[in-house]
């Protein structure tokens, strides 16, 4: 009896602490930031840093770089006519709010540059918070930006659809917030539970001791022949995908590693947050491909009522890092980007970068044509670089002063440098 009356108060204390941080966030503190946007506001005050990520985009041979250019410059000088415009947006570290500024120019968030040390800095040295770049010579269009103000669908939803003219990422891919009192406090209290089991139980990757040594990867998959094993399967082509990154990352682990554990990033639709998303926990065996589909389809039936408790406990609870350092974090939504008219109809490819990062592996998929780009931040030591890397088509570690150094890089526009790792690997 006294057993069951401890159960009952635990529980009962829980939903009342969730209940209160729920009216706290989103009613009481509704300016203030918080959820996943103090989590990374939190990490910049300690590194003294802004939580920088980046991206650039590859163009088609033929494409008219010059005339896209001007063309983007354009649509992002038009946009910040609008004081409210996403360009203009900034977090005050000092303060430590969300502002708009209002007296920025575009020549403010324009840089233009013939060098990769320029192109490939991973920070400001004004420290602004959003960066638009333009390698004149290599052609590459990018930009760097804040984490703690985009997240990765609002950062090409707010500025880069307009500036290269894409498509948004549709609204209703993205989960609305559903709350519904008491019922919403029990899931978060089960689905906790059921967390904290696994978490005791996964045995996780283990971390690259320095931050300086995480490297970053490209990928290129056939959507052609995910589309096939989709189909063969007959599971949904997200599960066909991270079924297919699963296999190639088993392959770079020793044989006795038999269990891999991914987050996979779910888009919300929330705005009392910057960065909204949830996650869904997935286990993945070493086994047959076909085999990991199905045991892929079949968790994320089973496991889609915890999107939501999971994503109001990281609105109200500090704990990504703690869950997300033993789990591979995954973005695998190959529609995030989908070209329009535009300078977006010339994109080949796009490549996102997130270094440096406290998880294991970061994965972002990105779909294009019939290629499917899949951009990797490497941080463990588990996980063979060589063989990750062999057939890779870009390979990129840190250079000095926060600034990504180029190992090897394959396509018509680089010097084709990645028969030579073997060298680099030995050194």
């Amino acid at each position: 009896m006294f057993v069951l009356y401890i159960i009952l108060y635990s529980i009962g204390t829980l939903l009342l602490y969730f209940a209160w941080a729920r009216l706290w966030v989103m009613h009481i503190a509704s300016k203030k930031v918080q959820g996943s946007d103090l989590h990374m506001l939190k990490w910049c005050l300690q590194k003294r840093s802004r939580a920088w990520a980046g991206f650039h985009i590859t163009l088609h041979k033929d494409a008219p770089y010059s005339e896209l250019k001007q063309e983007m410059i354009n649509n992002i000088d038009q946009d910040m006519k609008s004081a409210d415009s996403s360009y203009r947006r900034g977090m005050d570290l000092n303060k430590q709010c969300f502002v708009f500024y209002g007296e920025y120019e575009v020549s403010d968030i324009l840089l233009h540059t013939e060098q990769d040390t320029d192109f490939f800095q991973l920070s400001d040295e004004k420290n602004k918070e959003l960066v638009y770049k333009f390698h004149d010579k290599r052609e590459l269009i990018g930009a760097l930006f804040d984490h703690t103000v985009w997240d990765g669908i609002r950062m090409f939803n707010e500025t880069l659809a307009p500036a290269i003219k894409s498509k948004p990422f549709e609204s209703r891919w993205l989960l609305g917030d559903r709350y519904f009192p008491i019922f919403s406090e029990l899931l978060m209290i089960y689905t906790l539970i059921i967390m904290t089991a696994r978490w005791l139980m996964h045995k996780p990757l283990p971390l690259l001791e320095q931050e300086s040594q995480q490297k970053l990867l490209r990928h290129r998959l056939s959507k052609r022949e995910v589309t096939k094993l989709k189909n063969r399967t007959q599971s949904k082509f997200t599960a066909a995908l991270l079924a297919t990154w699963a296999h190639r990352l088993f392959e770079s682990l020793d044989e006795d590693r038999t269990i891999l554990r991914f987050g996979l990033v779910i888009g919300m639709n929330n705005p009392r947050f910057r960065n909204n998303y949830s996650l869904m926990i997935i286990d993945i065996h070493r086994q047959d491909l076909e085999e990991q589909v199905s045991a892929i389809q079949n968790q994320m039936r089973k496991r889609a009522i915890e999107v939501m408790p999971i994503y109001h406990l990281l609105s109200l609870v500090e704990m990504q890092s703690t869950l997300k350092k033993t789990m591979v974090d995954c973005l695998f939504s190959p529609g995030i980007f989908e070209p329009d008219d535009g300078p977006s109809k010339f994109a080949k490819d796009l490549f996102l970068y997130i270094v440096p990062t406290s998880m294991p592996i970061y994965s972002f998929a990105c779909s294009l044509g019939d290629e499917i780009t899949i951009s990797t931040t490497w941080n463990s030591s588990a996980i063979s670089i060589e063989q990750l890397s062999s057939d890779a088509d870009a390979l990129y570690e840190q250079g000095p002063v926060q600034r990504l150094k180029v190992v090897f890089e394959s396509g018509d526009q680089f010097k084709d440098l990645h028969r030579d790792t073997n060298k680099y690997f030995k050194s």
